[in-house]
């Protein structure tokens, strides 16, 4: 007899169980336990199947990953019903066999509903963080800081180390401002990501200057301490000082003397704020012979001044380039080609 899981009997007659000899049970349909919900048994030439398992041998009819073979009550046994014994006998032995096999099916579907569930129960959003599917639960942050740390210096972001004077310590913190806002950074990843960016000194000092906030360190901390370490009262004593006796000389030119002028005017808030102050003190600094040659106009702006200033510079260079070979011309005339 070949063992499929269902019990197959014949009696001595020949005949399949469920049908006497006068076939009073005969090639009919034969249903018991209407009242149990997913039990009602169906008997047809001696097989006896459920509903529920019939849907079942369709449902998992395709093998789906996650889905093993779980061993049932009945698989390897055999089932030998003596012949000779009461239908009722059979009947209640395979209804008890078809109870544990629900049973065993309702544990397999639980494991793949659990394992279901770990796969499709959240998703990672954009920004790098898990979101719970159908929106349940908190958000739980994953931060890639290596991604924000590349994108930074993409935008021109440099490392620091502590190194130069105030003014390197100001064009940094300037561009990474400028980098964060581009990458609308909240400020706790602009903590982490600006604190990455320190090297050696730089990063020893914030070892220390941290310790007194512990984990609840935040980035409004972070800029007071960086301000208070490489803005301090006597690095922009300096850079004031400089600013005010600020002349151009040598061979600066006009250009070279505006970028000077505003580096040097940003620790100079009032001058920042006061275009006039501005304007007279970048005329005076300007060379004589190049105001000499320029038009001091009233009300002037700062782009005008500095205006004044190339027109006074051009003209004062194309009188330089003359002179010099008018000198030539009379050193030939008085002594002839040499």
């Amino acid at each position: 007899m070949e063992r499929t899981g269902k019990v197959t009997r014949r009696n001595p007659t020949g005949q399949a169980p469920g049908r006497s000899q006068h076939g009073s049970r005969g090639a009919s349909r034969v249903s018991r336990g209407q009242g149990r919900a997913g039990h009602s048994l169906t008997v047809s030439d001696g097989h006896v199947e459920t509903i529920d398992e019939h849907y079942e041998s369709e449902e998992d009819s395709t093998y789906r990953p996650g889905m093993e073979p779980v061993e049932t009550p009945y698989d390897g046994e055999d089932d030998d019903i003596s012949e000779g014994s009461d239908d009722n006998d059979a009947l209640e032995r395979i209804e008890e066999l078809l109870r544990q096999y629900h049973q065993d099916r309702q544990r397999r579907r639980a494991r793949r509903a659990s394992r279901g569930a770990s796969r499709r129960g959240s998703r990672v959003s954009p920004r790098g963080s898990i979101e719970p599917q159908g929106g349940r639960g908190a958000e739980v942050p994953i931060i890639r800081i290596s991604k924000y740390l590349k994108e930074a210096r993409d935008l021109g972001c440099k490392p620091f180390d502590g190194t130069g004077d105030i003014s390197v310590a100001a064009e940094w913190i300037k561009r990474f401002n400028e980098a964060a806002l581009d990458m609308q950074l909240p400020p706790n990843m602009k903590l982490r990501v600006a604190t990455r960016l320190l090297e050696g000194m730089a990063s020893t000092w914030w070892d220390g200057a941290k310790g007194k906030y512990g984990e609840a360190v935040t980035w409004e901390n972070f800029r007071q301490e960086f301000f208070s370490q490489y803005y301090s009262d006597f690095e922009v004593n300096l850079k004031r000082r400089e600013y005010t006796t600020l002349i151009q000389g040598g061979e600066c030119t006009v250009k070279e003397l505006e970028h000077k002028f505003r580096k040097l005017a940003e620790f100079i808030p009032e001058y920042i704020c006061d275009e006039n102050r501005m304007v007279n003190h970048f005329w005076n600094a300007l060379d004589l012979d190049i105001r000499e040659r320029a038009t001091q106009l009233p009300n002037m702006t700062f782009s005008q001044v500095v205006e004044q200033g190339l027109k006074g510079e051009k003209e004062w260079e194309e009188r330089k380039r003359r002179n010099a070979e008018e000198a030539k011309k009379r050193k030939w005339e008085n002594h002839g080609p040499q």
